[in-house]
């Protein structure tokens, strides 16, 4: 195991065990984990002026420490904001750099994640219910690659 990789996962650790106090980014006050995976951490947000509820992922700083992510964050900012909405589709409000760090704000869609929904520990997933879930990201899919 090479030091980087120790020091990155024990970040992403302490990321998972200890609480998030809220933060201020830019025009979003951010708070409680909704999730954690590969990319980031996902985090539920407000919008000061609003009080309009969001979602924020940060981004994984190993993976904004490359300036052609930095970079690409930056481009598909536009692309993601004019996909059409759709209900299967979470919309992306703003992406934003701060310091180290870039953030993509996103509608917050409250509710139990796709991956609770087909997880081992809850039960099998019923067929109808696999196939339904399945066409509605699909329709995600189909929407987001129109263009």
């Amino acid at each position: 195991i090479t030091t980087n990789y120790s020091q990155t996962a024990a970040l992403h650790l302490l990321t998972i065990c200890l609480p998030i106090m809220p933060e201020k980014i830019q025009n979003y006050t951010v708070s409680d984990r909704i999730g954690t995976g590969g990319t980031g951490i996902v985090r539920k947000g407000r919008e000061t002026e609003t009080k309009t509820d969001v979602a924020v992922k940060s981004l994984a700083a190993d993976l904004v420490r490359e300036p052609a992510v930095r970079k690409r964050a930056k481009e598909v900012k536009k692309e993601l904001q004019a996909l059409p909405q759709q209900e299967n589709l979470v919309r992306v409000l703003d992406v934003l750099e701060t310091g180290d760090t870039v953030h993509v704000v996103m509608e917050y869609a409250p509710g139990r994640s796709l991956e609770t929904l087909v997880s081992k520990k809850s039960r099998p997933v019923p067929h109808d219910s696999a196939v339904q879930l399945f066409q509605q990201a699909m329709r995600g899919v189909v929407t987001a690659h129109s263009k």
